[in-house]
Formats: structure tokens, sequence, C-alpha cells
């Protein structure tokens, strides 16, 4: 039995820039329960009739028309980072991400780059779970081009 290799969930790194000249990008406290990535394509689509038999189905054709990225988590949330995650949410500004799957280049290690908004940041509790701590949860979506790098080898 030969066994994938896979990646631990602490190999997907979101980092959020800080938006100075020198960028730099620091993953966040608030991510480190649940997080995920997903990459989506926009599609157009018309119905193709047989052009010898109008009675057959018909098939849809679909076509690409745009791509985009959603960045999602959960976790608890630490007081010193509220501040930052209700400024951005009202500012309704761009951020620059990084998406990084921290594993070598042999093992298709990389990172995601560029700006994103923040759709929604919620902060909820319960009594029972999580200790009745607060927690967060970030829905965020690419503003623009994100590009691809591969890790060094």
């Amino acid at each position: 039995m030969a066994l994938p290799d896979v990646a631990r969930w602490s190999d997907l790194i979101i980092k959020l820039g800080d938006g100075e000249e020198s960028e730099t990008f620091a993953p966040s406290c608030l991510l480190r329960t649940e997080k995920g990535v997903s990459l989506s394509t926009a599609m157009s689509e018309t119905t193709i009739v047989d052009c010898n038999d109008a009675d057959a189905a018909a098939w849809l054709r679909r076509n690409g028309i745009s791509l985009s990225m959603n960045v999602s988590g959960t976790g608890k949330l630490a007081m010193e980072e509220f501040d930052k995650w209700q400024a951005w949410a009202f500012s309704m500004a761009e951020k620059n991400l990084e998406v990084q799957f921290a594993v070598s280049a042999a093992r298709n290690g990389g990172k995601f780059t560029g700006p994103f908004l923040l759709e929604t940041f919620e902060v909820n509790a319960t009594r029972e779970d999580n200790g009745g701590l607060l927690m967060g949860t970030v829905a965020i979506a690419s503003a623009g081009v994100v590009t691809w790098t591969a890790a060094a080898s």
C-alpha cells in the first residue's frame, strides 16, 4: 500500500499584509482553529442543440469568464487583534494577503498573493462551547488578480 503525501493543517498559512511600502505579511491569531481557501470560476452557459436531431437532448456549453478566490477562517478572538479586524471591516479597503502552502517545492509548495476584501467579520460565543470564549469568523474575497509563486527549490 502506498500512502499519499499529505500536508498538515498548519502548512496552510494565511498572512495579512501591513499595507506599508515594503509590505510585511504576518499570520493572524484568529485563523488558528479552522481555515480554508477556495478557487472559483464564474461561467456563462448556453444550450447547444443537435443539428441532426432537434428532438435529442441538448447539451449545455459553458465558458469560463472570471476567477475568484475566497479565504475563510475561524478561531478564538484575540482581543489585541480586534481593532485590526474591525478597522478593516469599516474601511472597505483592499488588503494584500499571502496564502501559503508551507511545504517544499518538491511537494508543490508555494503561495498565492493578491488584493482581498473583508466580506464578513463575525464575533460570537456560546456559554457551553469553546469554554464561553469569544470566537471570530471571517470571510475574505479576492479583489483583483491573485498570483501563484511556487516555493523555491
